[in-house]
């Protein structure tokens, strides 16, 4: 058996919010956890270098947890017993609700630390390369600053996928303001810079100040 488990804002659409409880259904049952290798006359079962352990409750409440591991359910010595293959090596883990995603195929837990201040200096960066001496942005050279601010938007990402979206929103309204200063001939700078900006950080429309300055545009 598979247990899955999504949060969802009273003001989602459903028929989005049943989107992606299925496709985190489809990725979860898809992306295992334990590998098999035949090994001749029998065949070993042991945990993959990555992968996801539920925790769950014993058959009684004075019984230790058991675990659940790609559907299936396993006592702390059977979960033990899959580790034999890596004796001498270490485990770093990280504990999170069960509503959060599934730990995809082709992606790794790594310690990463994004502060307001990296993400504004990085911002300053792209803009002293992408603008002329007096700070202005060309029409020509905004393809060149979506480019790199593509970078930005990504660690907005990051912390906004790690649930820290409150400090996603804040540090998200501090480089919209930013933008919002840099003077400049194109006609949809920064407006488009700002609307992807509120895509991941404010898809809901609920952060009021990033609201008006997405909505100042329209």
């Amino acid at each position: 058996d598979y247990n899955f488990k999504l949060i969802s804002k009273v003001e989602e659409n459903g028929t989005a919010v049943a989107k992606r409880f299925y496709d985190k259904i489809v990725e979860g049952v898809c992306t295992k956890s334990i590998e098999v290798t035949d090994h001749g006359s029998c065949s070993i079962a042991s945990l993959r270098e990555k992968g996801e352990i539920h925790i769950i409750d014993g058959d009684n409440i004075e019984d230790a947890p058991r675990f659940q591991i790609d559907g299936e359910i396993y006592s702390a010595e059977e979960l033990a017993n899959l580790l034999h293959s890596y004796v001498g090596a270490k485990i770093k883990f990280q504990i999170a609700d069960a509503s959060a995603p599934v730990l995809g195929e082709k992606e790794y837990l790594m310690a990463v630390k994004i502060t307001r201040k990296d993400v504004l200096d990085e911002l300053e960066e792209t803009l002293a390369v992408t603008t002329d001496d007096g700070g202005f942005l060309h029409y020509q050279d905004v393809d060149a600053f979506g480019h790199m601010f593509g970078e930005i938007l990504d660690k907005l990402k990051t912390l906004d996928d790690a649930t820290n979206r409150s400090e996603a929103q804040e540090i998200g309204r501090a480089v919209a303001k930013r933008l919002r200063e840099v003077e400049h001939d194109d006609d949809f700078f920064p407006e488009y810079e700002i609307k992807l900006i509120c895509d991941i950080v404010d898809p809901f429309g609920t952060d009021e100040e990033l609201k008006r300055l997405r909505d100042d545009f329209e």
